[in-house]
């Protein structure tokens, strides 16, 4: 049987999150939850992410917080655009 194509997507992005220190933003609001099937892939991504995560570096952080640690951050040094 082949996996769900969504799953397979989802399970990609966390790996390559994971050994790439990267992000990998899952967006959805539980409206777009409408039937079993989506409940389940959910269910089945969220199995994926607590075994990379209990097994890697991998931290499940939300966009708050990943934006609040960016906000903490040294502003990068900016060049002039255009003539000067």
């Amino acid at each position: 049987m082949t996996e769900d194509p969504i799953v397979s997507m989802a399970k990609r992005g966390i790996d390559r999150a994971s050994t790439e220190d990267g992000v990998f933003h899952m967006w959805f609001h539980p409206n777009n939850l409408t039937d079993e099937r989506d409940f389940e892939r959910m269910e089945t991504i969220l199995e994926h992410l607590a075994e990379v995560r209990d097994t890697t570096p991998l931290r499940v952080q939300t966009m708050g917080s990943i934006a609040s640690e960016v906000k903490d951050d040294e502003p990068l040094p900016r060049e002039p655009i255009g003539p000067r």
